[in-house]
C-alpha cells in the first residue's frame, strides 16, 4: 500500500452535511491519475485517491447511477482511513449508534 505521494493535492469533499452519507451503503477506494475522469485499478502512479459510496437500492434509481464520489484524498491511507469511517458511521447510525463521523472516529482503537 503506497501511504505517501508528493503532489500537494488538496482534500475535496464532495457532500455538505455528514446526514448525505446516508445515502450510501457502502464505500470504496480508486486510485485516479492526472488527466483520468475515470478511476482504475493502477495503483503506482496514482496522484490522489477518490472515495465513491455505493448508493442503496432505493437511492440508485432516484440519482440514475450506482455510485457516487464522497471525496478525494492525497493518500491512499488517508482514503481507506476515511472510507473506514464513512463505513462505520452509516453501519452504525442504521442501529441508531453515532452522529457524526467525530464520534466514528474517536470510537475506534488505532495504533501507528
Amino acid at each position: 500500500m503506497i501511504t505517501s505521494n508528493f503532489n500537494s493535492r488538496a482534500t475535496l469533499f464532495y457532500f455538505n452535511d455528514v446526514n448525505q452519507l446516508h445515502d450510501f451503503e457502502s464505500f470504496k477506494v480508486c486510485p485516479v491519475h492526472t488527466g483520468q475522469q475515470i478511476p482504475d485499478s493502477e495503483t503506482v502512479s496514482a496522484d490522489y485517491w477518490c472515495v465513491f459510496g455505493i448508493y442503496k437500492a432505493d437511492k440508485v434509481k432516484a440519482n440514475h447511477c450506482l455510485s457516487f464520489p464522497v471525496a478525494d484524498l492525497p493518500t491512499e491511507l488517508y482514503a481507506n482511513l476515511f472510507a473506514h469511517m464513512c463505513r462505520q458511521l452509516v453501519s452504525d447510525m442504521s442501529e441508531g449508534g453515532f452522529n457524526t463521523l467525530e464520534d466514528a472516529l474517536t470510537s475506534q482503537v488505532m495504533s501507528a
